[in-house]
């Protein structure tokens, strides 16, 4: 602004120190010019004046010329003062223009800046009302701390007193157990005195079919046929010892019973108040057993489809059980027990405890007295019935918990299945690895997928949690045969005729009996 008023009041000073003198000079010009036009005419009227009147003319003439000179000197400045006076209005105006920019960005400067300020003390309430909450959290969060502490501290105690009840109430358990053992014992010793003992009609058999077998096993080359049970989840399989039966257990509560050449379904056993985990057969096929969830071992004749024994007495589920050939049955639990049952009297004659659940639990002999049994704490321990005490524990064998055990055919060998993806053979005399199995694809999918053996031992066989069947050499370790695709589901079990050949079943979590062999 200081700047056009400036120009306007330099434009209007030469305005009046000029304008004065331009008239002047221009009236002075006027009267020459009259003056000049009387004299050519008296000139023309008075051509014949003396020469004073010529020196009279030539000055005038002169002074003429000079007047021009001037006024054309004049003139040039005039119009340099009129141009710089266009520059200077076209200089104002742009000025005015920028000037006026100036101003409207200004305003608009200004607006954003009152936005900033109201923005900037609407932050400052929201951080003093977070600062607030903040406080208040603050003294929550200590309140809580020092409740937390005072409950930890009540925890560490409570855990205190109540790992002293659990080493207290294994102490008595132990004491009674070892009780009901020398009860046990002696009623068996009298009663032993009193009547000749009896053995199972079929213990000559079996005790020749583990000293020696003839069967010979070679591999299946694909899918026989598919059997879909009735039911819902199932569990476990399982094949009598003349290979015309497979019985199927699951979360129906009922082992199913199918023709193993056929596929038909022949009968539905019932009887179980929970899900079934594990099923097995005796040695003359004619009796199968059930291990439940219901903390119970049922037992079926094969004849009447009846319900024969109900074995009650674990105080968890029941994972594992099997039949000796000795007219007994041993069971491992949840509860962290292995019991011994005398099928004559229909009761426990042992128990053993474990200090870990049992997943899995095998007879390394045929009489049963010595039991080999996988844990939930990846570890395998072998036990002496009699005396009920542990004869070894594999500390060190898995990194992941045992689902199978199975003695290999016919020996002292002894395939572990575990969660952390390989199987291993086991020489049961010096507790050595002998072979582990594995494969970059093999998962095992369940804590209770059972492995197996071919009959003749050359095989070891299991499922992967994808539903592949994994077949290897048992020699070697090496990969035999692989079968995808098939199963959908995590496998739980497999199982080989065992009569030979290379009829091999496997059942899936999802509802589904696999035939394998020659299709």
């Amino acid at each position: 602004m200081q700047f056009e008023e400036n120009i306007l009041y330099q434009l209007q000073s030469r305005d009046l120190r000029e304008f004065e003198p331009y008239l002047e000079i221009m009236s002075s010009y006027n009267q020459i010019v009259e003056n000049l036009s009387l004299a050519l005419k008296k000139n023309e009227n008075n051509s014949l004046h003396s020469n004073d009147n010529n020196s009279e003319l030539i000055n005038l003439k002169t002074e003429l010329t000079d007047l021009y000179k001037t006024h054309s000197s004049q003139s040039t400045q005039l119009f340099e003062y009129l141009t710089k006076t266009q520059d200077l209005e076209k200089s104002l105006e742009t000025s005015h223009i920028q000037n006026k920019k100036l101003v409207e960005n200004f305003q608009l400067q200004n607006k954003k800046i009152d936005e900033l300020e109201e923005a900037i003390v609407q932050k400052n309430n929201i951080i003093m009302n977070l600062t607030d909450e903040l406080n208040v959290y603050k003294l929550d969060l200590t309140v809580k701390e020092a409740k937390y502490n005072e409950l930890e501290k009540k925890y560490r105690d409570t855990e205190k007193e109540n790992q002293n009840l659990v080493d207290t109430i294994l102490k008595l358990k132990e004491e009674q157990s070892s009780k009901l053992n020398e009860v046990n014992d002696f009623v068996e010793s009298v009663l032993k005195s009193k009547t000749p003992s009896s053995t199972s009609l079929t213990k000559e058999g079996t005790e020749m079919d583990r000293r020696k077998s003839n069967v010979r096993c070679y591999l299946p080359m694909g899918m026989v046929k598919k059997i879909s049970p009735q039911g819902s989840e199932t569990h476990c399989i399982a094949i009598s010892k003349n290979g015309s039966l497979l019985a199927v257990g699951g979360q129906d509560k009922k082992l199913h019973m199918y023709d193993s050449n056929t596929g038909t379904l022949q009968k539905s056993l019932v009887g179980s108040l929970s899900g079934i985990m594990s099923v097995n057969f005796n040695s003359a096929s004619d009796i199968l057993l059930g291990a439940s969830n219901d903390n119970s071992i049922k037992l079926w004749n094969l004849g009447t489809s009846r319900l024969i024994h109900s074995l009650t007495g674990h105080i968890g589920k029941v994972y594992s059980a099997r039949f000796t050939d000795s007219n007994k049955v041993i069971s491992g639990s949840h509860d962290r027990s292995i019991k011994i049952w005398d099928l004559s009297k229909g009761y426990c004659i042992k128990t053993v405890f474990t200090l870990s659940s049992c997943n899995d639990l095998t007879s390394l002999d045929s009489e049963g007295t010595v039991i080999v049994s996988g844990h939930l704490d990846s570890n395998v321990r072998f036990w002496d019935t009699r005396s009920g005490n542990t004869i070894k524990e594999l500390t060190s064998l898995h990194s992941g918990q045992i689902t199978s055990v199975e003695v290999f055919p016919n020996s002292y060998q002894l395939l572990t299945t575990s969660r952390d993806n390989t199987l291993k053979l086991i020489d049961a005399r010096n507790y050595e690895v002998i072979n582990t199995f594995s494969e970059s694809s093999y998962r095992n999918g369940m804590n209770w997928l059972k492995s197996c053996f071919s009959p003749d031992g050359s095989y070891v066989i299991s499922g992967g949690v994808d539903g592949t069947i994994f077949i290897w050499n048992t020699l070697t370790a090496k990969i035999e045969k692989i079968f995808k695709g098939i199963h959908r589901s995590s496998v739980c079990g497999v199982v080989w005729n065992p009569l030979g050949g290379n009829l091999l079943y496997s059942v899936e979590k999802d509802n589904c009996v696999v035939c394998w062999g020659t299709p």
